[in-house]
């Protein structure tokens, strides 16, 4: 159901995103619907591949995309990489999954697991209040679980609290579910991306009023991905179809006489360095800085309902930061992982949630 159209649109928009071109789609309205537009955005991508035998072997294309933004003459960010940011289409590692659902991993402060708990419970009563009495939404935001852990299968050892968000059903009648979960399980796709940061959020805080281009000491991030080329073909009939929307560049291709040709590549690989002279030659004065965009997250929270910011403001006391974030419950035993390494925001609660 839901978690099958993810998967699939996981793979899929991974492989039309090294062809350059895009989908514009709609913004949903109301908590509920935000989730269950997912199932629906990708309509397109289930009819193309139902209605198609993917029988080509597994990994038979490799794809990747890296960007390196950085100072002039300075060494790449990977090599001197302080934070990180994964992001991974993997074998599921935890229990198997009826449905899918979103599963956020915090970190607690030292024998602080239970005051978190309770903090992020309070937010979630907060969120239930918004629902102005629809049903569908309110036993959504009760279904949502609040669990504290000391092991996780994806971060490995620390004090957790651990949010589990399911998907709502979706709104769609189910097709070609069956023929689409053995697709999966014949050819495993494998997604990756990361991003690396030339300084920690603490050391950032200590440039704060730095701008945004020169805040991180550089920023490299590679994109890759490996997956049956048959899947350029449905991306291609669903181009062709079911997405007049589509869009490209002014003068450039059609994306659909790209994607014919596609399957005839067995990799393709790019890379694209920006490097800015010390200071960026003034052109980055105008930019804002990240004391800016904390004194916005700040108005933003003190305009929140107190149901909503008191809970907010709580989090300084018990919160150290978010390990990362999972999606499980995807076809064929999927899951995409969203990892942070050294990634320690605590050091901004304060100067955003307290009054």
């Amino acid at each position: 159901k839901t978690a099958l159209r993810f998967g699939v649109a996981c793979v899929v928009l991974a492989a039309v995103g090294l062809v350059g071109f895009y989908v514009k789609t709609s913004a949903p309205n109301g908590t509920i619907a935000l989730m269950q537009r997912l199932s629906k955005a990708h309509g397109a991508y289930l009819k193309a591949f139902h209605e198609r035998a993917l029988e080509v072997a597994a990994g038979d294309f490799t794809g990747s995309v890296e960007i390196v933004f950085k100072e002039d003459g300075s060494t790449d960010p990977k090599e001197r990489s302080k934070m990180k940011v994964t992001a991974t289409i993997q074998a599921a590692k935890g229990p198997k999954m009826d449905s899918t659902a979103e599963k956020v991993t915090l970190i607690a402060k030292n024998g602080k697991e239970g005051e978190l708990k309770d903090t992020v419970e309070k937010f979630m009563e907060g969120v239930s209040q918004t629902c102005n009495d629809q049903k569908n939404c309110t036993e959504w935001c009760k279904s949502i679980k609040v669990t504290t852990g000391k092991k996780s299968e994806q971060f490995g050892s620390g004090n957790f609290v651990f949010v589990e968000i399911p998907f709502p059903p979706s709104v769609e009648q189910d097709q070609g579910q069956e023929d689409l979960q053995k697709a999966f399980k014949e050819q495993t796709p494998v997604v990756v991306g990361e991003i690396d940061f030339g300084r920690t959020i603490d050391e950032m805080w200590e440039k704060k009023d730095t701008n945004l281009a020169e805040l991180p000491d550089g920023i490299q991030t590679k994109d890759s991905v490996t997956f049956a080329s048959t899947l350029w073909q449905a991306a291609e009939e669903m181009s062709d179809t079911d997405m007049p929307q589509l869009q490209t560049a002014p003068g450039a291709p059609r994306p659909q006489k790209i994607l014919e040709e596609m399957p005839g590549l067995k990799e393709l690989k790019s890379r694209n360095d920006f490097a800015y002279l010390p200071g960026g030659a003034g052109l980055f004065k105008s930019l804002p800085t990240m004391m800016d965009g904390v004194r916005m997250l700040k108005m933003q929270v003190n305009g929140m309902p107190p149901f909503l910011s008191t809970p907010l403001k709580d989090l300084p006391k018990s919160c150290d930061g978010m390990a990362g974030a999972e999606t499980v419950g995807l076809p064929s035993g999927l899951e995409a992982v969203l990892k942070f390494e050294n990634f320690h925001p605590s050091i901004l609660f304060p100067h955003i949630f307290e009054d």
